[in-house]
Protein backbone atom coordinates (compact mmCIF):
# COMPACT_ATOMS: atom_id res chain seq x y z
CA UNK A 1 0.00 0.00 0.00
CA UNK A 2 2.91 2.97 1.13
CA UNK A 3 4.75 1.43 -2.17
CA UNK A 4 1.90 3.10 -4.25
CA UNK A 5 0.37 5.84 -1.79
CA UNK A 6 0.96 8.32 -4.81
CA UNK A 7 -1.18 6.95 -6.92
CA UNK A 8 -4.35 7.52 -4.40
CA UNK A 9 -5.65 10.81 -5.46
CA UNK A 10 -7.70 11.30 -2.63
CA UNK A 11 -6.00 11.32 0.90
CA UNK A 12 -8.96 10.46 2.82
CA UNK A 13 -9.46 7.01 0.74
CA UNK A 14 -5.77 5.93 1.16
CA UNK A 15 -5.97 6.84 5.11
CA UNK A 16 -9.33 5.32 5.43
CA UNK A 17 -7.54 2.13 3.68
CA UNK A 18 -4.46 2.08 5.58
CA UNK A 19 -6.81 2.21 8.69
CA UNK A 20 -8.44 -0.95 8.17
CA UNK A 21 -5.34 -3.15 6.82
CA UNK A 22 -3.90 -2.27 10.64
CA UNK A 23 -7.30 -3.15 12.30
CA UNK A 24 -6.98 -6.64 9.89
CA UNK A 25 -3.45 -6.90 11.23
CA UNK A 26 -4.26 -6.00 14.62
CA UNK A 27 -6.89 -8.27 15.01
CA UNK A 28 -5.12 -11.40 13.43
CA UNK A 29 -2.37 -10.53 16.12
CA UNK A 30 -4.35 -10.60 19.15
CA UNK A 31 -6.43 -14.08 18.08
CA UNK A 32 -2.91 -15.86 17.64
CA UNK A 33 -1.18 -14.20 20.90
CA UNK A 34 -4.50 -15.77 22.20
CA UNK A 35 -4.31 -18.93 21.18
CA UNK A 36 -0.57 -19.25 22.08
CA UNK A 37 -1.74 -18.28 25.62
CA UNK A 38 -3.95 -21.05 26.10
CA UNK A 39 -1.93 -23.77 24.38
CA UNK A 40 0.98 -22.44 26.64
CA UNK A 41 -1.17 -23.13 29.65
CA UNK A 42 -2.02 -27.06 28.36
CA UNK A 43 2.13 -27.74 28.63
CA UNK A 44 2.05 -29.95 31.17
CA UNK A 45 -0.95 -31.49 29.36
CA UNK A 46 1.06 -32.33 25.95
CA UNK A 47 0.72 -35.95 26.37
CA UNK A 48 -2.47 -38.19 25.95
CA UNK A 49 -3.46 -39.24 29.43
CA UNK A 50 -6.38 -39.32 31.29
CA UNK A 51 -6.97 -35.76 32.30
CA UNK A 52 -7.30 -34.73 28.55
CA UNK A 53 -8.74 -37.55 27.49
CA UNK A 54 -6.36 -38.80 25.82
CA UNK A 55 -6.47 -35.94 23.52
CA UNK A 56 -3.80 -33.27 23.00
CA UNK A 57 -6.20 -29.91 23.24
CA UNK A 58 -7.29 -28.57 19.50
CA UNK A 59 -7.55 -24.97 19.67
CA UNK A 60 -9.26 -24.67 16.01
CA UNK A 61 -11.74 -27.12 17.06
CA UNK A 62 -12.98 -26.07 19.98
CA UNK A 63 -13.30 -22.39 18.53
CA UNK A 64 -15.32 -24.50 15.64
CA UNK A 65 -17.28 -26.03 18.73
CA UNK A 66 -18.08 -23.08 20.29
CA UNK A 67 -19.41 -21.52 17.36
CA UNK A 68 -21.68 -23.78 16.66
CA UNK A 69 -22.74 -23.50 19.95
CA UNK A 70 -23.15 -19.81 19.73
CA UNK A 71 -25.37 -20.33 17.05
CA UNK A 72 -27.10 -22.70 18.40
CA UNK A 73 -28.19 -21.45 21.57
CA UNK A 74 -30.28 -18.49 22.71
CA UNK A 75 -29.03 -16.69 25.55
CA UNK A 76 -25.90 -18.53 26.11
CA UNK A 77 -23.74 -17.61 29.33
CA UNK A 78 -20.20 -18.01 29.93
CA UNK A 79 -21.15 -20.66 32.57
CA UNK A 80 -23.75 -22.59 30.98
CA UNK A 81 -20.92 -23.30 27.81
CA UNK A 82 -18.73 -24.44 29.99
CA UNK A 83 -21.18 -27.21 31.38
CA UNK A 84 -22.13 -28.08 27.82
CA UNK A 85 -18.38 -28.17 26.98
CA UNK A 86 -18.13 -30.22 29.74
CA UNK A 87 -20.80 -32.89 28.89
CA UNK A 88 -20.43 -33.13 24.94
CA UNK A 89 -16.41 -34.26 25.57
CA UNK A 90 -17.49 -36.84 28.33
CA UNK A 91 -20.17 -38.02 26.14
CA UNK A 92 -17.77 -38.35 23.26
CA UNK A 93 -15.33 -39.92 25.82
CA UNK A 94 -17.93 -42.46 26.41
CA UNK A 95 -18.43 -43.46 22.61
CA UNK A 96 -14.77 -42.76 21.31
CA UNK A 97 -12.13 -43.37 24.21
CA UNK A 98 -11.03 -39.75 23.40
CA UNK A 99 -12.14 -36.31 24.35
CA UNK A 100 -13.47 -34.22 21.61
CA UNK A 101 -11.50 -31.01 22.18
CA UNK A 102 -8.60 -32.23 24.47
CA UNK A 103 -9.60 -29.64 27.23
CA UNK A 104 -8.70 -30.20 31.09
CA UNK A 105 -11.25 -29.43 33.57
CA UNK A 106 -11.10 -28.44 37.25
CA UNK A 107 -13.87 -28.28 40.06
CA UNK A 108 -15.18 -25.15 40.74
CA UNK A 109 -17.59 -23.36 42.36
CA UNK A 110 -20.14 -23.42 39.76
CA UNK A 111 -19.28 -26.85 38.03
CA UNK A 112 -16.67 -27.81 36.03
CA UNK A 113 -14.72 -25.49 34.35
CA UNK A 114 -11.62 -25.58 31.82
CA UNK A 115 -7.96 -24.97 32.05
CA UNK A 116 -7.89 -21.97 29.82
CA UNK A 117 -11.50 -20.45 30.02
CA UNK A 118 -10.53 -16.60 29.81
CA UNK A 119 -8.55 -17.05 26.85
CA UNK A 120 -11.50 -19.30 25.29
CA UNK A 121 -13.70 -16.06 25.91
CA UNK A 122 -11.24 -14.34 24.10
CA UNK A 123 -11.96 -16.51 20.62
CA UNK A 124 -12.71 -14.95 17.47
CA UNK A 125 -15.48 -17.21 16.88
CA UNK A 126 -17.57 -15.30 19.38
CA UNK A 127 -18.73 -11.75 20.77
CA UNK A 128 -19.10 -11.35 24.03
CA UNK A 129 -21.14 -8.85 26.46
CA UNK A 130 -20.61 -8.21 29.81
CA UNK A 131 -24.12 -7.81 31.24
CA UNK A 132 -24.26 -6.82 34.98
CA UNK A 133 -27.34 -7.79 37.28
CA UNK A 134 -27.92 -5.02 40.20
CA UNK A 135 -31.23 -6.98 41.05
CA UNK A 136 -29.78 -8.88 43.87
CA UNK A 137 -28.03 -8.11 47.26
CA UNK A 138 -24.97 -8.15 45.27
CA UNK A 139 -23.73 -7.30 41.64
CA UNK A 140 -23.58 -9.97 39.36
CA UNK A 141 -20.97 -9.88 36.20
CA UNK A 142 -22.35 -12.26 33.43
CA UNK A 143 -21.01 -12.67 30.37
CA UNK A 144 -23.63 -12.97 26.91
CA UNK A 145 -21.96 -15.16 24.41
CA UNK A 146 -23.36 -14.77 20.28
CA UNK A 147 -21.90 -16.09 17.64
CA UNK A 148 -18.92 -13.92 15.42
CA UNK A 149 -20.92 -13.86 12.20
CA UNK A 150 -17.60 -12.87 10.42
CA UNK A 151 -16.23 -15.69 12.06
CA UNK A 152 -14.95 -18.52 9.19
CA UNK A 153 -16.43 -21.59 10.52
CA UNK A 154 -14.65 -25.09 9.62
CA UNK A 155 -17.05 -27.04 10.42
CA UNK A 156 -17.64 -30.26 12.37
CA UNK A 157 -17.27 -33.81 11.56
CA UNK A 158 -20.55 -36.09 11.72
CA UNK A 159 -20.00 -37.78 14.63
CA UNK A 160 -18.65 -34.43 16.18
CA UNK A 161 -21.94 -32.96 15.70
CA UNK A 162 -24.40 -36.10 16.88
CA UNK A 163 -22.80 -36.02 20.00
CA UNK A 164 -23.19 -31.61 19.90
CA UNK A 165 -26.94 -31.71 19.33
CA UNK A 166 -27.13 -34.26 21.62
CA UNK A 167 -25.84 -32.72 24.18
CA UNK A 168 -27.32 -29.31 23.39
CA UNK A 169 -31.28 -31.01 23.22
CA UNK A 170 -30.59 -32.34 26.25
CA UNK A 171 -30.02 -29.01 27.81
CA UNK A 172 -31.83 -26.24 25.51
CA UNK A 173 -34.46 -25.40 28.25
CA UNK A 174 -32.15 -25.00 30.78
CA UNK A 175 -30.89 -21.71 32.62
CA UNK A 176 -27.45 -21.29 34.03
CA UNK A 177 -28.65 -21.56 36.96
CA UNK A 178 -30.30 -25.05 36.33
CA UNK A 179 -27.14 -26.75 34.62
CA UNK A 180 -24.98 -25.65 37.71
CA UNK A 181 -27.85 -27.56 39.95
CA UNK A 182 -27.65 -30.64 37.59
CA UNK A 183 -23.58 -30.57 37.16
CA UNK A 184 -23.11 -30.26 41.27
CA UNK A 185 -24.97 -33.80 41.56
CA UNK A 186 -22.71 -35.38 39.03
CA UNK A 187 -20.44 -37.76 41.09
CA UNK A 188 -17.16 -36.22 38.72
CA UNK A 189 -18.05 -33.36 41.34
CA UNK A 190 -18.89 -34.64 44.28
CA UNK A 191 -16.17 -36.67 44.45
CA UNK A 192 -13.50 -33.72 44.04
CA UNK A 193 -12.32 -31.03 45.33
CA UNK A 194 -12.16 -27.02 44.74
CA UNK A 195 -9.16 -26.78 42.17
CA UNK A 196 -9.06 -30.60 41.37
CA UNK A 197 -9.01 -31.95 38.18
CA UNK A 198 -12.03 -33.56 37.16
CA UNK A 199 -10.48 -36.17 34.75
CA UNK A 200 -12.86 -38.72 32.14
CA UNK A 201 -12.55 -41.62 33.84
CA UNK A 202 -15.85 -39.74 35.96
CA UNK A 203 -17.55 -39.49 32.72
CA UNK A 204 -18.73 -43.47 33.16
CA UNK A 205 -20.80 -41.64 36.21
CA UNK A 206 -22.28 -38.97 34.53
CA UNK A 207 -26.65 -39.46 35.25
CA UNK A 208 -27.59 -38.77 31.84
CA UNK A 209 -26.50 -41.33 30.16
CA UNK A 210 -28.22 -44.60 29.07
CA UNK A 211 -27.38 -47.63 27.36
CA UNK A 212 -28.78 -48.34 23.99
CA UNK A 213 -28.81 -50.96 21.12
CA UNK A 214 -25.59 -49.03 19.55
CA UNK A 215 -22.56 -51.07 18.78
CA UNK A 216 -20.09 -51.21 21.35
CA UNK A 217 -20.89 -48.77 24.55
CA UNK A 218 -22.74 -46.55 23.41
CA UNK A 219 -24.49 -43.29 25.08
CA UNK A 220 -26.95 -41.10 24.41
CA UNK A 221 -28.99 -38.30 26.44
Amino acid sequence: LEANKEKFKNRERYEKIENNIKMIILKFTLSYLNDQEIEAKYVDYDTEKIENGYKNIDVQLIKDLIYYISKKCNNLYKVKLMKLLWYIDNLYYNQYGKAMTGLVYTHQKMGALPIGNEEIMKFNCIKVEEIINENSDEVLVGYHIKPNEDYEFKGLKKDQKKIVDEVLKKFENYTTKNIVEYMHEEKAYKDTKYNEIIDYSYSKFIKIWRKTHFKKQRYVL
